[in-house]
């Protein structure tokens, strides 16, 4: 079940091209708190149906709009 609160779509060049098949939760979660974002709620991974391999992008959920839009601003610096 999805979260309710502002998301944000990542993908491999926003977090450095670190989101790989064994990229976890507590990965994306790591590089989020390292730019002061630690609100998440949920993170989901989107996956290849024939090999289950990451596709390269996850969703984020977080409890407030101010940090998708801090993540976005300091995203884009790195």
């Amino acid at each position: 079940m999805a979260s309710d609160g502002p998301e944000l779509d990542l993908y491999a060049d926003d977090i450095g091209d670190e989101l790989t098949q064994w990229t976890t939760d507590e990965d994306v979660i790591k590089s989020l708190s390292s730019i002061n974002v630690n609100d998440v709620t949920e993170v989901k991974f989107f996956e290849n149906r024939a090999n289950g391999q990451s596709k390269g992008f996850c969703t984020v959920y977080f409890q407030s709009e101010q940090s998708v839009r801090t993540a976005l601003e300091k995203l884009k610096q790195t």
